[in-house]
């Protein structure tokens, strides 16, 4: 985010192309690569189901239908 707030204070077209160049080239496949490491463990299911490759998954509804019920 440090990177989008040079490229704001800028204020050129061109900042924001080589950062979304460079959010493309190297942020995302290294964000592939470590899921594909974590994929070995057991816990990467539920891990990959409440997260999203960005941002979490804040309003996931299978989390909210586990709720065990309230007497």
């Amino acid at each position: 985010m440090i990177y989008l707030a040079f490229a704001m204070l800028s204020q050129h077209w061109l900042s924001f192309l080589i950062l979304g160049l460079f959010i493309a080239m190297i942020f995302v496949p290294n964000m592939r690569r470590k899921d594909q490491s974590l994929s070995r463990y057991p816990e990467f299911a539920e891990y990959k189901e409440n997260s999203g490759l960005f941002f979490p998954k804040l309003f996931n509804s299978r989390i909210s239908q586990k709720r065990e019920p309230t007497a």
